[in-house]
C-alpha cells in the first residue's frame, strides 16, 4: 500500500530496468503527490491494482520506452491523467477508467494519454465520467475493442481526441460530450491529422445520445480518412452540424 507520500517525480514506486519485468500485484495508490508509478524501459505487467485520489503534475502512472501489461486495474478520482505511455508499448486489459480530472498542459485526457510513436492496446476496459475526456492520442497509435465510454467530456472530443491513428470495434460510446463553445467537435471522437497525419477505423460499435457544441455530435474529422463500418448512431446531437 502506497498512501499519501509526496515527490516531485515519483512518489510510489520508480523503476528503470533496463528491459526487466517486474511484477506489481493488488497494490493501491492513493493519495499520493507525484507520480505513483515511474517506468522506464520495463516489460511490467502490473495486476489488480488500484490508483486513487493522486494529485500533482502529470500522471499517477507515467510509462517510458517500455512494453507493459495492466489488467484488472482501476484508475478513479485522480487530479491528472490517470496513465500516460510515451515512446513505447502498452496492453489494457479490464481496466477501469473512473472521474479522473484531466490537466490542460497534456492535452484532453483524463483517463490514459498516448504519447508520440507509442502504440496502446484497450481491450475490455471502461471510461466513465472523466472530465477531461477520456484518451488522447499524440501523434500515436490507439486499438480498442469490446469497451465502453460512457458520459465523458472533453472541450473537443469527449471520448477520444486523436491527433493519430485509431482501430475501434465492437464498443459503446453513449452520452459523451464536447463542451468548448468555440471549439466542442466531436461529442464522442474527434479524428485530426496532427503534425504527421493519421488514419481511423470504427466498425461494430454503438454511439448513443452523444452532442457537442460545435459540430459532429459523435464523430468529428478534419484532414484525416475514417472508415465507419456495421455501426449503429442513435440520438446524437450538434450544436452546429453533423449530428
Amino acid at each position: 500500500t502506497f498512501h499519501h507520500n509526496q515527490s516531485f517525480g515519483s512518489a510510489g514506486i520508480y523503476i528503470n530496468d533496463d528491459g526487466g519485468s517486474p511484477l506489481i500485484n493488488a497494490c493501491d495508490f492513493e493519495n499520493n503527490i507525484g507520480t505513483a508509478l515511474r517506468f522506464f524501459n520495463t516489460a511490467a505487467v502490473v495486476t489488480n491494482c488500484h490508483f486513487v485520489n493522486n494529485e500533482g503534475l502529470g500522471a499517477p502512472v507515467n510509462l517510458y520506452h517500455g512494453n507493459d501489461f495492466f489488467f484488472g486495474c482501476e484508475f478513479r478520482s485522480n487530479s491528472a491523467t490517470g496513465l500516460a505511455i510515451n515512446i513505447g508499448e502498452a496492453f489494457l486489459a479490464d481496466c477501469q477508467f473512473i472521474e479522473n480530472l484531466g490537466e490542460a498542459f497534456i492535452g484532453d485526457a483524463a483517463a490514459l494519454v498516448i504519447g508520440p510513436y507509442s502504440l496502446v492496446t484497450v481491450t475490455d476496459c471502461s471510461f466513465v465520467r472523466n472530465q477531461g475526456g477520456a484518451i488522447y492520442i499524440n501523434t500515436a497509435g490507439l486499438i480498442v475493442t469490446n469497451s465502453e465510454f460512457i458520459e465523458n467530456q472533453a472541450e473537443r472530443g469527449g471520448a477520444i481526441n486523436s491527433e493519430g491513428s485509431f482501430a475501434i470495434s465492437d464498443s459503446l460510446f453513449e452520452g459523451n460530450f464536447a463542451a468548448d463553445s468555440y471549439n466542442g467537435v466531436g461529442g464522442a471522437i474527434r479524428a485530426d491529422s496532427g503534425l504527421f497525419g493519421g488514419a481511423g477505423t470504427i466498425e461494430r460499435c454503438f454511439f448513443r445520445q452523444n452532442s457537442a457544441v460545435g459540430a459532429g455530435g459523435a464523430v468529428a474529422t478534419y484532414s484525416v480518412p475514417v472508415d465507419i463500418l456495421d455501426s449503429l448512431f442513435i440520438n446524437n446531437w450538434a450544436g452546429n452540424y453533423g449530428g
